[in-house]
């Protein structure tokens, strides 16, 4: 094991001194016969250091439902059926902005399309900004958008309990889903807020992506 970490600490030495930039080098191995690897960036820095990863989310604030959606989604993000990148979802997040003046469960649901359609429509939300303060993202998003449900609304993300709060502004809850969403060309990612019960709050959600070439 010391000589495995060893030798893992030499190749990375190697590389941030020897290699540069197209530069063809020996494959370096540990003594198990595995490939040894540094990365030169965090998971997930490199795309958006190309400018390609997003987020955006609702102007208008959403009502949160007291039953899993069928067509109604809170939040649309749509991939070009004219384009050539696919989106990478990296998180989905939401938090009330109105209390609901009365303890309240929420949970978040995600829903992907099957079927390709040209665009949708629905009320306007936030312009797509570059994590990285670059790049201009080619997917659309709308809030209050009518979908097709193909049967696969789901919950995602952990449920955030308000228990006898009844002053509920700030409530949030986040999802980390590591690109496990791959929407692709025509296709859309539905989001919508679930609720214990019908109340006052309302909420805003969003949801951050990659665009890349698969």
């Amino acid at each position: 094991m010391a000589t495995d970490v060893a030798l893992q600490g030499q190749v990375l030495s190697d590389s941030r001194q020897n290699f540069s930039d197209g530069a063809d080098q020996n494959v370096q191995l540990n003594p198990q016969g595995a490939v040894l690897v540094a990365n030169s960036l965090l998971a997930e820095a490199e795309v958006a250091r190309l400018g390609a990863t997003f987020v955006a989310g609702t102007i208008t604030a959403v009502a949160p439902v007291a039953a899993m959606p069928t067509t109604a989604s809170h939040l649309s993000l749509y991939c070009p059926s004219s384009g050539t990148k696919s989106l990478m979802i990296h998180s989905i997040s939401a938090y009330t902005v109105v209390s609901a003046g009365a303890a309240l469960v929420l949970q978040m649901a995600a829903h992907v399309t099957t079927v390709a359609v040209t665009s949708i429509t629905g009320t306007t939300a936030q312009t797509p900004k570059g994590i990285s303060g670059a790049g201009t993202a080619t997917a659309t998003i709308f809030s209050a958008v009518t979908t097709v449900n193909n049967g696969n609304w789901h919950v995602v993300g952990q449920s955030v309990n308000a228990g006898a709060a009844t002053a509920t502004i700030a409530l949030g809850t986040y999802a980390d889903v590591y690109g496990r969403y791959i929407i692709n060309p025509g296709m859309h990612l539905d989001l919508a807020m679930l609720c214990s019960a019908a109340a006052s709050a309302t909420c805003s959600m969003f949801v951050t992506w990659s665009e890349v070439q698969l």
